[in-house]
């Protein structure tokens, strides 16, 4: 998910939708956390099949796999991660937007 343009912070966030499917209802439904002055309707859904097929391409490698959040501020890509309970963000500056930049994941031999 997209959020709108930020002129105050001059930013851009990019975070992983979460779709889950409910097999009675047979319906898609939405459980991304957004903070409660995120107006959902001002979000815009991008879907990235290459990065998707990727991800299906390594399932047999690995157990999981999770989209990072992004950042794209003053011309540069940046990671973001909560680093305490306290709601510390931390950017970390990415050079591409290559696969390993993109994804975290849990390799089966190292769970």
């Amino acid at each position: 998910m997209v959020h709108v343009y930020n002129r105050q912070n001059k930013t851009t966030e990019i975070i992983q939708h979460w779709w889950n499917f409910d097999p009675i209802l047979k319906m898609h439904f939405d459980t991304t956390p957004l903070d409660p002055d995120v107006n959902a309707s001002s979000l815009e859904f991008v879907e990235d099949i290459e990065l998707y097929e990727f991800g299906r391409s390594i399932l047999s490698e690995i157990e999981t796999y999770v989209g990072k959040p992004l950042v794209f501020m003053d011309n540069k890509w940046f990671t973001s991660e909560f680093t305490s309970i306290k709601g510390e963000l931390k950017l970390t500056e990415i050079n591409d937007l290559s696969y390993p930049n993109l994804l975290y994941y849990k390799n089966k031999d190292k769970i």
